[in-house]
């Protein structure tokens, strides 16, 4: 399917509204530089959120769309951080060897209790007609890229091949696309210092993070989109002066105050498979969490090393290296994942049960196998299906 700019008068009309609605069709809709409007990140209305009861208004939670048409819907939600049951750290195993493999995605699953759950707004900022409840939120940090473009290890070492995207999700949106492509969960239960606080303060930098990365990027992809435009390019008649002043207003203003206590650096604002890959930034969030709770008298049990650190010149030289040249840098990728074991997804789980962060139960972390054939994660599916 030929991809399909999304216009700056759309995307002004989308951050216009009350609380922000859109269906997208998931392989054609880009925004301006070819990035996929699907897998546009997260971002926090802050003037709207009421942190001090720890309820965050979030723009751009995945949920509603239907991966047999190709479509995505992203939606305005409520999210309480006051009330989390737990917080799971999920594998997604992505290789034949399965959760022992290399291979893998990871992610944040939030599940709320019953009492305060997520809740998914109308376009009028009103709770959704019928059943506006949804019991998870998983945040997971995504390479952006465009439209069909498949996600590659190695061309990831380049941190010039991809942006950084923290997606929201509501958690059976996720599940249903992750079992579409046969993907089990395998989850973790975290025991973060002072349980729920420690749960509200992963949320909170977690949100930070993923909206101060996000609205720096979206607002270098419409300036360079507005230069484009100013010389006639692609879009140009769809466009006005209006809407682009009104597009960087909409960004810059969002931002959040607390941006410059979790801001990540301007030169780390790209996908990096070593460095800064959907399991190192998983567990970044997590450190400065607790490092962040240390503050308040708890105390820190996980330290990283360089959990987002520089770019080595192999690691950029292993993207455009042909079978020779990867078998001539192996050495020094071998050195360093002894070094960084977190860059392999699988192992992290290792790393949090070492730092006292997984409970245990008969001297093992504690680990649930959520599949349709083991333990659904939303109930029987011949009980939520009509038959």
């Amino acid at each position: 399917m030929p991809v399909k700019q999304v216009t700056a008068r759309r995307i002004l009309s989308y951050a216009d509204q009350q609380a922000p609605m859109q269906r997208l069709r998931t392989s054609r809709d880009v925004l301006p530089g070819g990035w996929a409007a699907a897998m546009a990140p997260v971002l926090v209305d802050w003037a709207a959120s009421a942190q001090d009861s720890g309820v965050y208004r979030l723009m751009n939670v995945n949920y509603g769309g239907n991966p047999m048409d190709g479509t995505t819907v992203l939606r305005t939600a409520l999210v309480p951080a006051g009330d989390i049951r737990r917080v799971e750290f999920i594998i997604v195993p992505l290789d034949p060897l399965g959760r022992h493999g290399i291979v893998a995605h990871a992610m944040i699953r939030f599940v709320f209790s019953e009492q305060h759950p997520l809740i998914l707004l109308d376009e009028q900022g009103a709770p959704l007609s019928g059943d506006p409840a949804v019991g998870d939120l998983i945040l997971s940090w995504e390479a952006w890229r465009a439209p069909g473009v498949d996600f590659e290890v190695l061309a990831g070492m380049d941190p010039g091949t991809y942006g950084l995207s923290l997606r929201a999700y509501a958690g059976p949106q996720r599940f249903l696309e992750d079992y579409l492509q046969h993907r089990d969960w395998y989850a973790y239960t975290l025991d973060l210092p002072g349980r729920r606080q420690g749960d509200a303060a992963l949320l909170q930098v977690m949100l930070a993070m993923g909206d101060g990365a996000a609205r720096r990027t979206l607002g270098r992809i419409f300036s360079r989109a507005e230069r484009e435009w100013l010389q006639g390019g692609p879009g140009a008649a769809a466009a006005t002066e209006e809407a682009w002043r009104g597009l960087r207003a909409s960004v810059l203003q969002g931002m959040s105050a607390e941006d410059s206590l979790l801001l990540i650096p301007p030169d780390k604002l790209s996908y990096q498979t070593t460095q800064r890959s959907c399991a190192t930034m998983a567990l970044y969030c997590i450190d400065v969490a607790i490092s962040r709770l240390t503050s308040d008298g708890h105390q820190a049990r996980l330290t990283l090393d360089e959990a987002i650190g520089p770019v080595r010149p192999w690691m950029r030289g292993m993207a455009h290296a042909d079978p020779v040249g990867i078998f001539l840098r192996s050495p020094y990728v071998l050195e360093y994942v002894v070094r960084h074991p977190q860059i392999i997804p699988t192992r992290i789980p290792g790393i949090l049960d070492k730092a006292g962060l997984l409970p245990r139960h008969d001297g093992r972390a504690i680990k649930i196998h959520y599949a349709l054939d083991a333990t659904p994660p939303y109930g029987d599916i011949r009980n939520n299906l009509i038959r």
